[in-house]
């Protein structure tokens, strides 16, 4: 395995570092992977899961690309100032011509992490090169579920605090006894921020569930499916939905997709994954492992040597 920095773009202000295998286990029939940026975070990703997965894909014969989108890490801001969300899928398509250039690579992953994972799929919905993407926690995009994870996350928080931390604490039991405790901040946040949370969010799904009996909703959605998903499924490209246990984004893709989500996933058109105990930034190590083997395990099923280099309809446990 051989790790390079390269700078690429035209004017090579993009940073990144090249992970490829070893030349005799090169594969010239693998796609190279390109790995887009979690958010703000640097090419390293969310507890430097980015390294962890481009060092394990190498091993398996993939030519893997981290790197930093424009003011972000070690690249640097853009001179035109053309917006992120203009320029990151530029940035990915420049890191696809680079690996095409010096690398000899016509077909290509994206992986991406949230933000990461968005730009992903807008760039796998336009570029043909593109034959399959994995998109861990995609979410965002939309004012009323930002505000209802905001509001779920304030909850839970509130709850484990406010439950199993305090009840098996006892210092708190002894302020709580002996008068010292703030009792009107106890009150509020039991009453607004756990239980009336719990309620506005309980009513949130709830509205959702409803609407989706409606045919127009369900018109909706499927318009919705095919104008994200139809482009890159039609052309029989993998597709992996990759999310965290709890994730607010998969309840969004669950409500905006409805019914095709079901359908598509059911055909084999569509594959999803969800990781129990894990959080939106993979903390915990383990975690972390499963999500790399996940990932591991659908490219090498799709795309891998052994895999004849034809899409697999089989789902990724």
């Amino acid at each position: 395995m051989n790790e390079t920095v390269i700078q690429f773009g035209p004017a090579r202000s993009l940073v990144g570092i090249v992970t490829a295998p070893p030349q005799a286990e090169r594969d010239p029939e693998c796609p190279a992977v390109v790995l887009l940026n979690a958010g703000l975070l640097h090419r390293v990703g969310p507890n430097r899961i980015y390294v962890q997965l481009a060092r394990a894909l190498a091993q398996d014969g993939f030519t893997v690309l981290r790197f930093d989108f424009s003011g972000l890490g070690d690249s640097r801001p853009r001179a035109d100032h053309l917006p992120y969300a203009q320029s990151a899928p530029l940035e990915a398509r420049e890191a696809m011509d680079w690996l095409a250039q010096h690398h000899g690579a016509q077909r290509f992953l994206l992986i991406g992490h949230c933000a990461g994972a968005a730009f992903a799929l807008l760039v796998a919905r336009e570029d043909p090169r593109v034959v399959g993407a994995a998109l861990i926690n995609l979410e965002g995009g939309d004012a009323q579920w930002t505000e209802f994870d905001r509001i779920k996350k304030v909850s839970q928080q509130n709850a484990r605090n406010y439950g199993q931390h305090a009840i098996f604490s006892r210092e708190r039991w002894a302020k709580l006894l002996s008068g010292r405790a703030d009792y009107g901040s106890i009150t509020r946040v039991v009453l607004k921020d756990i239980l009336w949370y719990r309620i506005v969010g309980f009513s949130f799904r709830a509205s959702h569930v409803l609407a989706a009996r409606r045919p127009a909703v369900q018109a909706e959605q499927a318009a919705r499916a095919q104008q994200y998903l139809g482009p890159i499924i039609e052309r029989g490209a993998a597709l992996l939905l990759l999310h965290s246990e709890g994730s607010t984004g998969l309840e969004q893709i669950r409500a905006q997709l409805g019914g095709e989500l079901e359908r598509l996933i059911a055909a084999g058109k569509l594959e999803l994954t969800v990781i129990a105990q894990s959080d939106h930034l993979f903390t915990l190590v383990a975690r972390q492992r499963q999500l790399c083997a996940v990932l591991q395990a659908w490219a090498q099923a799709h795309f891998g040597a052994r895999s004849s280099h034809l899409l697999s309809a089989s789902s990724v446990e």
